[in-house]
Parts: C-alpha cells; structure tokens; sequence
C-alpha cells in the first residue's frame, strides 16, 4: 500500500489540462493562451495531463521511479534535448503560408525529496526554444511547477499545495480568427495555485479533490483575467493491467478589462467573463505483449456571461498506442476534435454559425544508445476544416535530434 500511496502522490503531483499536452492536469488554460500554443505547435495537450504516467516513466526512467520510494536527500533528474526540424507552415497560417527549417533546445527536469515516506515535494521544469530560418521571430516556453505533500499515517489520505507558472513569449499568424493577415507577438504568464487531497482506498481505487487560484497576465493588459475553480477525480483499477479515469474541471475567469462582444464580434457592454467545464472518460490499458494503449474522451463548453460570442463546445477524442522494444521506442498518437460555436457566425453577416473539425496525428520513435543518450525522430501532422476560411489549413512538421540524461 505504501509504494502504491507513494507512486500516487509523484503521478499526481506532476500534472497540470500537457505539455503535450498533455499543460496542466486537470486545470483549464486560458483559451487564448492555448490557441496560441498550438499555433506554434507546442502542443502540450492542455485539456489533460503534463505528464502522464507512461511520460513519467520515460522522463524519469523505471529505475529512478523505484528510487522514489525510498527516503532521499534532495535529488535531480535532468534531460537535454537538442534537434533539427522543417514544418510546411510553422505558423499555421489559413492565408499565409510560411514553410521555415529550424533548431530546437529544450530541457525538463525534476528536483524532489521524499522523507520518512510521509513528506515529499518537487520542482518540476521544463523549457523550449524554437530558431527559425526564415523570417519568424524565436519561440519560447518555460513551465515551472512544484508541490509539496504530506500522506497521513494511516496512508489513506494525501494533502499537498501545488504551484504552477507558465511564460510563453512567441509569433504567431494573425490570419487564423482574424480580420487581417498579419502577424503578431504574444507574450504571457499564468499562474495558478492548487490545494487538494486524496484519498486510497483499499480496493486500489482513489479520489482527488482539488480547488484552483489562478490569473494570466499578458504584455498588453487588455486580456488579463482572474480564475477560480476546481477539479474532481476519480480512479479505478480494473483487472491487473487497466485503469479508467472519471474526471470533471470547472473554472470561472473573469477578465479585467476584456470588452464583451456581440455575435458579429462588436464590443458590446460589460468585460467578458467565462464559466469553463469539462468532462473526461480515459482508460489506460498494458497489454501482456508489452503494447500500451491510452483513450480520452471529454466534452468541454465555454460560456460567456454576457454577449455569447465566446460560447462553444468541443468534443475530443485522442488515442496513443505505444510500446518497446530493447533499445527502441515506438508512440503513435491521433486526435479528432469537433468545435460547434453557439452564437459565432461562420462569415460576417450570415446565418451559419462556425464550426471547425480538427484532425492531428504524430508518430514519435526513439533509441537509446546507452544510458545517458538517446536519438528521436517525430513527426506531426494537423488538419482544420471549417466553414470559415479563415480556420481552414493544413501544417505538418518533422524533427530529429538527440536526448540527454545528466
């Protein structure tokens, strides 16, 4: 029970609603932060986890997970990641089309201490730097997130304040959901606090409650907000080799300065604020010949309290299939999302309203050369279809480079 208690409070304790993203687990982004995000192609699944548990194990190895369990000083686990990449249309544009090689930097890591199998905290960083060829303005993202926690010594329940911080400083085409073609840079913070508990039960089966404070500020005020909300989990095992996953997130945001606007997008009276909720089903299952296959199905709505334009649901469904193989790594991952806005038009001045259809795909596959390096080649594709012009394109992107572990 202890290892089991201990190995829930490190998974837990590194998530986030992605990077890929999959930010952060379980807490809802800023929807313009997020849409920026994957305009540049960081897409760090932002509707689930940071860090799932199969991303746990290839960030940290199986033989640190087992070194978790045990009481440790102040300990870090650092990877370095170096690459070489192309993308046809680096800034997913509807209109512009901009195709650019580029060099990426990126490093994540984790500091963390665990004592008298009670206590533990972390840091966890992660930092990404994108140089393009041609003309395109660098990309950056840094997300620094830490957690301290505290099981009970009947270890049946866990309580713990975790802290998140993301920056995100990048261009990005203004042709996607804009009356004009130009481009434009995006700087940002976010930053939300986390108190929670969890509880063990025996049959293996676990419940997360968590409350959320949090607030973005970005370089042009006009769209900085304030948010409350809140998280609620549950987790069962089924068999040896299966998990499934209930989950429901809600946030209120509530813009400082953010006019709320009309269904043709006008001004209209009163700053916007947001009621965001979304509900998840995943299953997670280890096959006896070594295949892992994760699914997550959510359905998301945005509400707007004022003129509605912001107001949409999404359903989306991701599926990853992964495994090794001795010193190869395979994951193969698709998505498909259905965007349906409730009072946006798809055109200025008609009757349909926007919808959008998004279909991705990525294919990622490593090797490891010994136990400190390691080469990767990924691959991503993505492509939008709407009623709208403006949200129809189609990008895809390729990358090699090598990993490593200090």
């Amino acid at each position: 029970m202890m290892r089991r208690s201990l190995f829930s409070i490190i998974l837990f304790s590194l998530s986030f609603c992605c990077l890929v993203g999959s930010i952060l687990y379980g807490q809802a982004v800023d929807p313009e932060l997020e849409a920026l995000l994957k305009e540049e192609g960081f897409d760090l699944d932002l509707d689930g986890d940071l860090l799932t548990e199969g991303d746990l194990e290839e960030l940290l190895g199986k033989e640190l997970l087992d070194e978790l369990f045990e009481e440790s000083e102040w300990e870090l686990d650092l990877k370095l990641r170096a690459g070489l990449g192309y993308g046809d249309n680096v800034l997913f544009g509807a209109f512009e089309e901009v195709d650019s090689g580029y060099l990426l930097g990126a490093f994540d890591g984790l500091y963390y201490r665990t004592v008298d199998d009670l206590w533990s905290a972390y840091v966890y960083f992660f930092g990404e730097h994108m140089e393009y060829f041609e003309n395109v303005d660098s990309g950056k993202l840094y997300v620094t997130q830490g957690q301290v926690s505290r099981l009970s010594e009947s270890q049946e329940r866990n309580y713990g304040l975790s802290a998140t911080h993301l920056f995100y400083d990048q261009v990005f085409d203004a042709s996607l959901d804009q009356v004009n073609f130009d481009t434009f840079g995006v700087s940002a913070h976010q930053v939300e606090i986390e108190p929670f508990v969890e509880f063990y039960f025996e049959d293996g089966d676990q419940l997360r409650v968590e409350s959320l404070w949090g607030g973005s500020r970005y370089e042009d005020s006009y769209d900085d907000s304030d948010s409350l909300g809140g998280l609620v989990r549950y987790q069962r095992p089924i068999g040896e080799r299966s998990i499934l996953s209930l989950e429901y997130l809600f946030e209120d945001r509530q813009y400082l300065e953010k006019d709320a606007r009309d269904a043709e997008g006008y001004a209209a009276e009163g700053v916007t604020r947001l009621k965001v909720g979304m509900g998840t089903i995943s299953l997670r299952v280890n096959a006896e010949n070594g295949w892992r296959f994760d699914t997550k199905l959510n359905h998301y709505t945005q509400r707007d309290e004022e003129a509605g334009y912001s107001d949409y649901d999404r359903i989306r469904f991701k599926h990853t299939v992964s495994r090794a193989w001795g010193q190869w790594d395979l994951k193969l991952s698709g998505r498909y999302s259905w965007y349906d806005y409730l009072v946006r038009p798809a055109e200025f001045g008609g009757d349909a309203l926007l919808y959008r259809r998004v279909v991705e795909g990525s294919v990622n596959l490593s090797r490891t050369l010994n136990e400190d390096l390691a080469l990767f080649l990924e691959s991503q594709v993505e492509r939008n279809r709407s009623n709208s012009l403006d949200n129809q394109f189609s990008a895809g992107r390729v990358m090699m480079g090598v990993e490593w572990s200090l």
